[in-house]
């Protein structure tokens, strides 16, 4: 499974490296553009036979405490069934790391 996260700046907060983009794209000709807003998209590869709901709750919580900031930011999380772009085969050697525990408790 793989989770994406979509975070963009709330519509009432001034975006200016949005409106520099919009600024540039019409001096370059680019008409009819009426705003862009920059944001940040994350993937997130998750480990075969994760439970899809516990780990909805885990990342809702570590993108509203930790990817994004609440007072000025808005997310969307997305968790597909697509397949991890980057999963190791079976004959390569695990890199050390901490695993993600999904275990709220």
């Amino acid at each position: 499974m793989k989770a994406k996260i979509i975070i963009t700046p709330k519509k009432a907060v001034l975006d200016p490296q949005g409106k520099t983009v919009q600024t540039a794209l019409e001096h370059m000709g680019y008409n009819g553009i009426i705003g862009v807003h920059i944001g940040k998209y994350i993937e997130i590869d998750l480990a075969p036979g994760t439970d899809k709901a516990a780990a909805a709750k885990a990342l809702n919580e570590a993108a509203h405490k930790l990817l994004s900031n609440p007072v000025i930011e808005d997310y969307k999380l997305e968790i597909t069934e697509e397949a991890p772009s980057n999963m190791p085969n079976a004959t390569e050697p695990r890199r050390p790391g901490r695993a993600l525990d999904f275990d709220l408790d």
